[in-house]
């Protein structure tokens, strides 16, 4: 990768970073919801399946997210080190 598509990645694993902090918020909501309702004797109704359903959907978008940050860390360190290296006289 080019440092500009270094840049450009890191830049959205930024963004990412931020989405995938609103959907866990999203999800604690939920889930505590969901414990409060069953906590107090609630039986379990179509809404309690959508509110399940929503979260299994907010958990797949996070993994999604999580991913494109993983790799624009990962990438960031591959460049560096690979222009430290360069820069010791290393190859």
């Amino acid at each position: 990768m080019t440092k500009q598509e270094v840049a450009n990645l890191l830049g959205n694993a930024e963004d990412a970073a931020l989405n995938v902090d609103a959907l866990l918020t999203l999800l604690e909501d939920a889930a505590w919801k969901i414990v409060n309702h069953t906590t107090i004797g609630g039986k379990v109704t179509e809404d309690d399946a959508a509110l399940a359903a929503s979260m299994h959907t907010a958990i797949m978008m996070a993994r999604k997210e999580f991913a494109i940050c993983y790799q624009g860390i990962s990438e960031g360190h591959n460049l560096v080190s690979r222009q430290t290296r360069e820069q010791e006289g290393v190859k």
